[in-house]
């Protein structure tokens, strides 16, 4: 049988140890907390710019333009090594009375190792075919025959989370190292 006295965890009891803080427990939390903050506060800039950068070309000019050439070209190869394929146009358009050419479908270049996914894309604008562009008006030398998508925006939910659950770990990791240790 237990002595009673023996069993009750008090200083005063020289069998049993107080609890100590465990600071590496502590250290692993702040560290992740702000990791995770730091990653969630990082693609949430990415994604932001990206939708920022889409909306402005809402400003852009659609004005009319004629496609001269439209093929697919193997540019190189991945880091599979498989081929890549890219989409070379070539168009026409008028800005302010003087004739300008262009050669992007989208602001950024399409690249693909799926040569037929490319292909439909370029199907719509087949050479010799009146189309639209659309043309920065700060700089005219820049045109594109499709905007940019905005749908960054609605992803941005996911980093925040993510930012939040970091706020929720290091402050959970803060008030544990002020926390007395329990007995």
């Amino acid at each position: 049988m237990r002595d009673a006295k023996n069993s009750n965890p008090s200083p005063s009891n020289p069998l049993i140890r107080p609890a100590r803080r465990s600071w590496s427990g502590v250290l692993w939390k702040i560290g992740l907390g702000l990791a995770l903050i730091v990653a969630g506060g990082l693609a949430m800039r990415y994604l932001w710019e990206t939708y920022r950068r889409a909306a402005a070309m809402d400003a852009w000019v659609e004005v009319p333009c004629h496609i001269e050439t439209g093929f697919i070209d193997p540019v190189g190869r991945d880091q599979y090594g498989q081929v890549k394929y890219a989409i070379h146009l070539t168009y026409r358009y008028q800005w302010e009375g003087k004739e300008r050419k262009g050669n992007r479908l989208r602001r950024l270049s399409s690249e693909s190792t799926d040569a037929q996914k490319l292909l439909k894309q370029l199907n719509t604008r087949t050479a010799g075919t009146d189309t639209v562009c659309y043309v920065n008006p700060e700089a005219p030398d820049q045109a594109v025959l499709q905007k940019d998508t905005k749908a960054a925006l609605y992803s941005l939910w996911l980093p925040g989370l993510i930012m939040i659950g970091g706020c929720g770990i290091l402050g959970s990791a803060i008030v544990s190292a002020f926390r007395r240790p329990s007995r």
